[in-house]
């Protein structure tokens, strides 16, 4: 059964899998990217398996019941496409959401990242960044 509510919004069905940008935004130690890459990557259905215990697969493919308006399923795997890095703070450490959205254009005319409307871009904060609302 499908858990969550479905307003008929957009879905991202085109393509063989979600594709997902990072932007790390500040200081993040090997570790702490190491852990957002490993959970992306078990989101691959190239790492799904018939075993019954939980798991990031077995959860994300409870999202490829949503359909779209033409019956088109949610994209059944998620892959990292490429990673962009800040770590000096180019907007301070008081950042408000249009400067989230600053830091993913500028990714893009700077060429770190490439544009892609059939995407995700997820920008990370290290933990000394503030977000205002």
């Amino acid at each position: 059964p499908l858990i969550l509510q479905y307003h008929n919004g957009p879905l991202l069905t085109e393509g063989h899998a979600i594709g997902v940008y990072i932007i790390w935004y500040g200081k993040f130690s090997p570790a702490q990217r190491s852990i957002v890459t490993d959970y992306l990557a078990s989101l691959q259905s190239t790492h799904a398996s018939n075993n019954t215990a939980p798991s990031a697969m077995n959860w994300w493919k409870i999202m490829t019941g949503y359909k779209d308006k033409f019956g088109t399923s949610v994209l059944g795997s998620v892959q990292l496409l490429q990673q962009a890095y800040d770590g000096k703070y180019s907007l301070g450490k008081n950042i408000n959401r249009t400067d989230i959205e600053a830091l993913v254009n500028t990714a893009i005319h700077l060429k770190s990242l490439p544009y892609n409307p059939q995407a995700l871009y997820l920008v990370l904060t290290a933990d000394d960044v503030f977000l205002e609302r």
